[in-house]
């Protein structure tokens, strides 16, 4: 580890904010270390965007009086310059990171914004495979709990339960099955009690003729809904396992009872693609 000395400057050189499964500073070749107060400030500026010092100092010092947040917040932007300085800059009343510091959360929330919005066409397969653990990021801010940070993560962890989602809606509408039981799978990872996102599996499953799979992850999500919930599967979840089976050629007009034994692996024919698609 190569530690920055007091005065490393930004400008001239690219600066890298790392914030998923640690805090990193990276400028150049060199990496930074900081205080807590300057690591919190910076990664509030990476989160929120510019803000005025106002909010910030009562975001970061929620339990100090005004006076006493101001002051912290003038100490560690004094502390910040003299150490680093370049990361930060001031716009109107607002203060925001520098242009020149980039960040791994923005690249990532970038991405995501790409997918969801459909801008990014399906890709081939083993690139697809290659795109989840991107879209299963390290945690932001692990061991970090104060209420900013736990916002954004609850935020950022639904934007790529969606990102996933619709990454499985396009592999299935391009004829790539495969690729989308992987996103499929990813999501549920993320939440296990979602229909969509078993439906969305099954659905994979059943476009390869993999219905002893099929049935198997709906026997899972049964279970993990009756186990952790409560509860049921929906009729619609139902529904498509059932019509599936019914046109198959096992013979077998409804999903098995928790009493039923498992089904085998014996992978017969898939039903027709109207059946089938959600």
């Amino acid at each position: 580890m190569v530690l920055g000395q007091r005065g490393t400057h930004v400008t001239g050189s690219s600066a890298a904010l790392t914030l998923l499964g640690r805090w990193r500073l990276r400028v150049g070749d060199q990496e930074i270390l900081l205080g807590r107060r300057e690591r919190r400030l910076l990664a509030c500026l990476a989160i929120s965007g510019a803000h005025s010092r106002d909010w910030l100092a009562a975001t970061l010092w929620p339990d100090a009086d005004s006076e006493r947040a101001t002051a912290c917040l003038r100490t560690t932007l004094w502390s910040l310059r003299r150490e680093v300085p370049g990361l930060t800059c001031v716009t109107g009343r607002l203060l925001k990171l520098a242009t020149d510091v980039e960040s791994d959360l923005e690249h990532l929330q970038h991405s995501i914004s790409k997918i969801i919005s459909g801008r990014q066409s399906t890709p081939a397969v083993d690139e697809a495979m290659r795109a989840v653990p991107s879209l299963l990021a390290d945690e932001l801010l692990p061991g970090w709990y104060e209420d900013w940070v736990l916002l954004e993560r609850e935020r950022l962890r639904n934007r790529q339960l969606e990102a996933l989602k619709a990454m499985a809606r396009q592999a299935l509408d391009a004829g790539r099955p495969r690729p989308a039981i992987q996103y499929a799978r990813a999501a549920i990872e993320i939440e296990p009690h979602d229909d969509d996102n078993v439906l969305l599996l099954i659905t994979a499953q059943l476009d390869l003729g993999h219905i002893a799979d099929a049935l198997r992850a709906f026997h899972q999500y049964r279970t993990r809904l009756g186990w952790e919930l409560g509860a049921d599967p929906s009729p619609r979840v139902r529904g498509v396992v059932e019509r599936a089976l019914a046109s198959s050629t096992s013979g077998v007009s409804r999903p098995p009872n928790r009493s039923e034994r498992r089904p085998d692996r014996t992978r017969t024919a898939a039903p027709p693609k109207s059946v089938v698609r959600l």
